[in-house]
């Protein structure tokens, strides 16, 4: 849509101001609460997961998480590269892996290329 003002100031506009200028109103921004999102990732819920569920961008997620003092990123011991290297080599992808490890497809990536970096030994 183009309202002849630019996103950047049709994003400033209150409802009010846009209603006068004929153009269509903004449902306000749903509030994620800090304490629900903090909830969910030390039960263990990924970063991604809990974009998907607030419908929200990964990078929302991680300014709300790594912006409290207490938390800092997981880091994915439980994850061994020997079970993403045997499934992968049985044809899954790493979409599918993420999946099933509950991940990113990131962190699959980037174990699969230390792997291969490393003369392909587990």
């Amino acid at each position: 849509m183009d309202t002849g003002i630019g996103k950047a100031w049709y994003k400033l506009l209150t409802n009010e101001e846009r209603k006068s200028y004929g153009l269509p109103e903004v449902e306000p921004r749903q509030e994620i609460p800090t304490e629900d999102i903090v909830a969910l990732w030390e039960c263990g819920a990924s970063t991604a997961y809990i974009a998907k569920k607030y419908n929200v961008s990964v990078k929302t997620i991680n300014m709300r998480l790594f912006g409290v003092d207490h938390l800092r990123p997981r880091n994915r011991d439980d994850i061994k590269t020997e079970d993403i290297v045997k499934l992968h080599e049985e044809g899954y992808g790493p979409t599918a892996l993420a999946q099933k490890f509950d991940c990113s497809v990131t962190l699959i990536n980037k174990r699969l290329e230390r792997w291969r970096k490393n003369g392909k030994s587990v």
